[in-house]
C-alpha cells in the first residue's frame, strides 16, 4: 500500500485501491491510495480500511526540535507537489 500519484506508481504495478475494496482510514476511497500484490491473488477477496501506523503520528515541536541539529535546508516547491495535492483531494465514498 501506498499514497501516491496514481500515473507514476501504474508502471510499478501498482493499482487503485479501491479495486480491491480498501478504503482510507476515514473511510473514503482515495485516488491517491494505491495497492499492489506482491504475489498473485493476494488481494483477492480483500476489503476494509487501509490505517497508517502510529509513526506517522508526530509531534512538530519535537521535529523542529529534531531539525536543528542538521544544517539548515533550503525549501522549494516542484510541480510534483502540486500534482500529490490534486491526488489528495480526489476521494469519495
Amino acid at each position: 500500500m501506498i499514497y501516491g500519484d496514481p500515473e507514476y506508481y501504474k508502471r510499478f504495478g501498482f493499482l487503485p485501491a479501491e479495486n480491491c475494496g480498501i478504503k482510507s482510514s476515514a473511510g473514503m476511497y482515495a485516488a491517491a491510495l494505491q495497492a499492489c500484490e506482491l504475489s498473485h491473488g493476494a488481494l483477492n477477496e480483500i476489503s476494509g480500511k487501509f490505517v497508517e501506523g502510529d509513526i506517522y503520528e508526530r509531534d512538530e515541536r519535537e521535529v523542529a526540535e529534531f531539525g536543528k541539529q542538521f544544517p539548515e535546508k533550503v525549501k522549494c516547491h516542484t510541480p510534483t507537489q502540486d500534482r500529490f495535492a490534486e491526488v489528495l483531494k480526489m476521494v469519495h465514498e
